[in-house]
């Protein structure tokens, strides 16, 4: 049904609108679809420090989480 695109799609032109420039996520299973996104992975370590005060950064993801970037 391509809904999980579609909804990608319709969050990156809302952030577009907001002037967001960069999308990270966490994923354990959705790797491959990121990445088809054109999501990079990227070292824990680069993450902003926004994103390392949050909860799922943090704690709530495994430690064998994947961090990926999208540059917008």
């Amino acid at each position: 049904m391509g809904l999980a695109k579609k909804l990608f799609l319709a969050l990156e032109k809302k952030v577009k609108e907001e002037n967001i420039q960069d999308f990270y996520l966490l994923t354990t299973t959705a790797f491959e679809y990121f990445k088809n996104l054109d999501f990079v992975c990227i070292k824990k370590e680069m993450a902003p420090e926004s994103i390392c005060r949050t909860e799922q950064f943090k704690s709530l993801c495994s430690a064998s989480a994947v961090l990926m970037h999208l540059k917008l």
